[in-house]
């Protein structure tokens, strides 16, 4: 590795440190287990590689593993989220879910088309990785941003955690769908490893913006009357 390459994978080692010291000591933990797991997970992620990188064998096979596992967890922070910013407004999952069932049918009709168009690998670890990486991406990416728009509207702002933790996937998984999108335009899979370390940047960025506001305590959300009207009116089923 280049002095480059070491000064990304240090600073995102501190960063996620930094992250985990202030998920404990403030005890946000509690509230974002699934995000704890993920930040610990990246952490021990930077470790093993830098030590398996002289191994092109071991490293291949670790990275793409950790990829596949980075992805799943990114899909449990996004339920984790979701669920506590839907709870604060009466609102559930399940219930959004069968009100707009539309969208999911769009997100599905995406996910199928960027796995047939994307290049796939012989190695049938990296091709599910990758496959699961995309889902994720575009799960993530999609659902948080419908989320952002919809929450911002009922009042929900950056200083909420659970908001401050969806701007920020938001924002790390706009950079792994363009990612994705210029592997697709490549259809190279060599040109994986450097355009993830692309991402290097957007990510500790992403870290930072999580340090601040996961450090300061969140105020308190009171829906006003207006506002729950608004939702009631929502979530009203409709009459033929």
């Amino acid at each position: 590795m280049g002095a480059w390459d070491n000064v990304l994978w240090l600073t995102g080692f501190a960063l996620n440190l930094g992250l985990l010291c202030v998920l404990l000591h403030k005890r946000r933990f509690q509230r974002f287990p699934w995000f704890t797991l993920l930040i610990a997970q990246d952490a021990v992620q930077t470790i093993v590689l830098f030590y398996v990188h002289r191994y092109p064998r071991i490293n291949f096979y670790t990275y793409w593993g950790f990829e596949a596992l980075d992805a799943l967890l990114r899909l449990l922070v996004l339920y984790e989220v979701a669920r506590l910013l839907l709870a604060q407004f009466g609102m559930s999952i399940s219930g959004v879910a069968r009100r707009y069932w539309s969208v999911i049918v769009v997100l599905v009709g995406v996910l199928l088309a960027f796995e047939w168009l994307t290049p796939s690998s012989p190695h049938l670890p990296v091709m599910l990785a990758l496959r699961i990486s995309q889902m994720s991406s575009l799960c993530v990416g999609g659902v948080t941003s419908l989320l952002i728009l919809a929450t911002f509207f009922f009042g929900l702002r950056f200083r909420i955690h659970a908001q401050a933790v969806l701007y920020g996937l938001a924002l790390y998984m706009f950079g792994k769908l363009w990612v994705h999108t210029l592997l697709l335009l490549l259809g190279n899979l060599q040109q994986w490893s450097a355009l993830e370390v692309s991402l290097k940047p957007v990510y500790h960025l992403t870290l930072l913006i999580w340090i601040a506001c996961l450090w300061f305590e969140e105020p308190e959300v009171k829906p006003v009357p207006e506002m729950q009207q608004e939702l009631q009116q929502l979530m009203q089923p409709e009459t033929a």
